[in-house]
């Protein structure tokens, strides 16, 4: 085509608003899959060098100047002000570089935003980090995440902030753009769950990537240090970063809920806690072992928010749901809990009766390590009806820094997994529980062994020793 004939068709595409030609077939696929859904959040999950980031910025342009509502208001929402220097504004740039003057926006960045002259659209580029409400507003027709995998309050921001501005905007949307996050706990898997009950979603791998030859593509998969930086990176899967995983021992076997043996009332019984902060859960398990089976059984789980937990609260949930679980049975063998708020299980102990054990704490590394050497075993057994923890077992990773518990929108601190790791601390393997006078006991549900002597006490000490308990 001649040069003159080029410049009049793009002429043309900007007058209409559909800045198609500029779109490498990747970034097609994405622009077809959203012209042809209808929900009202749209998900695009892509492979890294697909170039997401340069067609939400195209998208903002476009519905800036094809809104028919009054003063359309576009959000292009990233983790960081870092990021919108490094990716967005210099994509904005190369997008802009062949608009006519007459349409061209008016950077204004003091107020981080681009202003169309025609209709006065707006279109505001905003960092999450500081500020998450920053993109509120009376209105917004298009709102879109960009690498959502970053974004950490998500849900929240989408919940309060972004979904009130969308109500009075005929065919206002939202679009989430990113690589899966290092743990399927981050709200994108919800979000990508979402847009395709909806049809309003798309999945790009660099198999699909056409800009890159194979010899490329096999060099980049070839610099993936782990299975599931591959799969993650590349091929759009909700996997959890090897490098962070905390229980990556953990099994879909050990998921299950197993029939209590006719002696369980002899068994000893355990609760779990976690206490909260005013940002944290305050986690609860309960749960079993059976000598037997050799196997710690967690039967249920609760919780209470940081800012709702009182001592008083606190204690009619624990006891109510202990004579939900063992009705007429008694106190269970031992509470434990942490040691961060020694006053208010004190409080717990001397105003309300209820008493823990305040675990004792090694460093964060060793508690998991004796954590995970149980589940390797085969251990511990989790039942389906403990969402949280189940959750927590799969999905928990370490922060960047490997020196603290990671967290989630969904699952907090991990706290589920931390009042399991100061349970399974305390458990007393040794200790027989069944009455040796009980005419029910016979020598096949006592579970002492013949030999149990001096040799296992030394035994005991030894393991005692290893794991600081």
């Amino acid at each position: 085509m001649p040069r003159l004939a080029k410049n009049v068709a793009r002429a043309i595409a900007w007058e209409r608003g559909r800045l198609l030609y500029k779109l490498n077939p990747s970034q097609k696929k994405m622009d077809a899959a959203y012209r042809g859904s209808k929900g009202k959040i749209f998900v695009a999950n892509c492979s890294r060098r697909i170039g997401k980031t340069f067609w939400v910025c195209c998208k903002a342009i476009e519905t800036a100047l094809n809104c028919p509502n009054p003063y359309p208001r576009i959000v292009l929402a990233a983790a960081t002000k870092i990021d919108l220097k490094r990716f967005i504004l210099p994509a904005f740039e190369q997008i802009l570089v062949d608009c006519p003057p007459d349409m061209k926006p008016v950077w204004k960045a003091s107020e981080a935003k681009f202003t169309f002259p025609e209709n006065k659209a707006e279109i505001h580029l905003i960092g999450l980090d500081k500020r998450p409400d920053a993109g509120r507003g009376q209105h917004c027709d298009l709102y879109i995440f960009e690498e959502a995998r970053d974004i950490s309050r998500m849900s929240y921001i989408y919940s309060s902030v972004v979904s009130p501005m969308l109500i009075t905007r005929p065919g206002a949307r939202t679009i989430v753009s990113s690589t899966p996050a290092t743990s399927p706990a981050h709200p994108f898997q919800s979000f990508c769950e979402r847009a395709q009950f909806d049809n309003s979603y798309v999945e790009i791998t660099i198999d699909d990537n056409t800009m890159l030859t194979a010899e490329q593509k096999a060099e980049a998969l070839a610099e993936c240090l782990t299975e599931s930086d591959k799969l993650r990176e590349y091929y759009c899967k909700h996997v959890v970063d090897e490098n962070l995983a905390i229980t990556h021992e953990w099994k879909a076997e050990y998921e299950k809920d197993i029939e209590r043996p006719g002696n369980f009332k002899y068994m000893h019984r355990y609760v779990g806690m976690d206490l909260g902060t005013k940002i944290d859960l305050t986690a609860l398990i309960f749960g079993y072992y059976d000598r037997k089976l050799d196997k710690i059984i967690i039967e249920d789980e609760a919780e209470m928010t940081g800012p709702a937990m009182t001592t008083s609260g606190l204690k009619a949930l624990i006891e109510d749901k202990e004579k939900e679980m063992w009705p007429e049975m008694g106190k269970p063998y031992r509470r434990v809990s942490d040691n961060d708020n020694p006053l208010l299980l004190q409080t717990l102990s001397i105003e309300h009766q209820l008493y823990f054990v305040s675990t004792g704490k090694d460093e964060l590394k060793a508690m998991v390590d004796f954590l995970r050497i149980l589940i390797k075993q085969g251990k511990i057994i989790v039942s389906p009806k403990c969402k949280k923890l189940l959750g927590c077992l799969r999905y928990a990773i370490w922060d960047k820094h490997r020196k603290a518990f990671g967290r989630s929108p969904v699952y907090g601190h991990f706290d589920h997994l931390a009042a399991l790791m100061y349970l399974v601390r305390n458990v007393d393997f040794y200790t027989n529980p069944f009455p040796r006078l009980d005419p029910g006991i016979t020598s096949d549900t006592h579970h002492i062994r013949v030999n149990e002597g001096i040799e296992d006490f030394e035994e005991i000490l030894k393991f005692k020793k290893i794991f600081g308990l």
